[in-house]
């Protein structure tokens, strides 16, 4: 990455179309749904595995131990989504925003995630090993760990958002922009290779470096 100017994530704007009121409670795994807002639904304990969403909008869901398995969310902004435990590995974002949330544990491996903003938002563990990430940025959230162990990102952005625990083992990272991000502790130091860091942050990264590196610093 030396040498190379860092490239942010690219990222437009959701525009919906005039949208139809849709029945959280029709919903049904592998269903396809297109054009509909969907407002103040109770998911709870659904299988909804397989469901596709395009130019759809979801406000003030709640969808305590939901499975989204392999979930598509196509251009769809999704607002105040409520879910203490959620199970969505396979879950495709594309052109999608995620605002205002609140999530508690989200199994979320093996996701493509492709021009997504997420903003405002409460996540307290987001597992997303084995994941590819491409134009995805976090802005205003806290996030209690973020597992990107064997993940790929590529122009990853994290604007004013605190991660307590960053997982990066066999990460590969490309123009991630990291100085934005208040990270309190990282695993897997030795795969920051294609981050971009601030001095500050390098300088309070310098004692696990040092151990990565089997450097001892004395005096």
């Amino acid at each position: 990455m030396a040498g190379k100017a860092l490239a942010a994530p690219r990222i437009g704007r959701i525009t919906l179309p005039v949208l139809e009121a849709g029945d959280p409670e029709g919903l049904r795994p592998h269903g396809r749904y297109d054009g509909e807002s969907y407002t103040g639904g109770d998911l709870s304990g659904r299988v909804l595995d397989g469901i596709s969403f395009s130019e759809c909008e979801l406000v003030s869901i709640y969808g305590h131990e939901a499975s989204l398995r392999n979930a598509r969310f196509l251009d769809t902004r999704i607002e105040r989504f409520n879910a203490p435990v959620l199970t969505a590995p396979g879950l495709v974002l594309r052109d999608a925003a995620v605002e205002g949330s609140r999530i508690g544990s989200a199994e979320a491996f093996s996701s493509q995630w492709n021009s997504v903003r997420i903003s405002g938002s409460k996540l307290d563990l987001l597992n997303l090993r084995g994941s590819v990430l491409r134009d995805v940025s976090f802005n205003d959230c806290v996030i209690g760990e973020l597992d990107l162990s064997g993940a790929k990102l590529t122009r990853a952005s994290f604007e004013g958002t605190r991660i307590d625990t960053l997982v990066l083992d066999q990460a590969v990272l490309e123009h991630v922009d990291l100085r934005g991000a208040a990270i309190r502790g990282i695993s897997g130091v030795g795969f920051l290779r294609g981050a971009t860091l601030s001095a500050l942050q390098l300088e309070e990264m310098a004692a696990m470096l040092a151990d990565h590196l089997g450097i001892r610093v004395e005096g």
